[in-house]
């Protein structure tokens, strides 16, 4: 099964944000359930959700009940127990979307107290993800384009591969609200995740598109769906 990462490049800043272990800080957390959409291999749309719980303190265990009274567990992330997480795997697309509704997130912290959070998704998540007319590497500049999104409040572009078992992420852009992308990865502030990509191999370039919650002010979380478009280059 391969594992999506759509969203821990935003983890590392949030759990600088808003970790604390401060013995006399009252726990506090937040609870995010995000949709995630594509097109299918033969075209029609494809759902699946994300479920995000943020500690200020440890946790020790998570679990969230779903509208229609679903139970999952979260697991930690990474080792860091003031997050708890569940991330879909590839295989869990479907063309059924998710119940809309109220998400209830259930707590015991690393101090056997039991807390709750709970996130609204509204019944117009949905957003189709974007088309993308233009994707180029020329002269050691690449440059994307895509059709904009009247359901979309941002959009962010990655370079990636696709293995049997995973997904390596090479380059994570900043969110934009325009719908072109320029990068002239030969200058030295452009940094990789890991090796940078190889001439002459295969990459694909996704553009995800975000919709955030009505209360989003600017947070990193409070996000209510993001759908992904993909084109595959050749690096040159």
């Amino acid at each position: 099964m391969k594992k999506l990462t759509l969203f821990l490049t935003l983890l590392g800043t949030i759990l600088s944000l808003y970790s604390c272990g401060d013995d006399e800080t009252a726990f506090n957390a937040f609870g995010d359930v995000v949709v995630l959409t594509r097109y299918s291999e033969s075209g029609p749309i494809e759902f699946t959700t994300a479920y995000y719980v943020y500690g200020n303190k440890s946790m020790q265990e998570v679990t969230v009940t779903t509208p229609d009274q679903n139970q999952i567990e979260l697991e930690p992330y990474d080792g860091y127990t003031s997050t708890f997480l569940l991330e879909p795997n590839d295989e869990d697309y479907s063309s059924v979307p998710p119940t809309y509704g109220e998400y209830k997130f259930h707590i015991i912290t690393s101090g056997n107290n039991m807390d709750s959070v709970s996130d609204i998704l509204g019944s117009n998540y949905y957003q189709s993800p974007v088309t993308i007319t233009e994707s180029t590497l020329e002269e050691n500049t690449l440059i994307v384009t895509w059709s904009e999104s009247s359901d979309a409040d941002a959009y962010r572009v990655r370079v990636l591969e696709t293995t049997d078992d995973s997904e390596n992420v090479y380059y994570i852009s900043n969110l934009y609200s325009s719908t072109s992308f320029e990068l002239n990865y030969a200058n030295n502030y452009v940094t990789y995740q890991g090796a940078s990509p190889q001439e002459g191999e295969e990459y694909i370039i996704e553009v995800l598109a975000y919709k955030f919650e009505e209360d989003y002010v600017g947070d990193m979380y409070n996000i209510e769906s993001i759908s992904s478009a993909r084109t595959t280059i050749i690096w040159n």
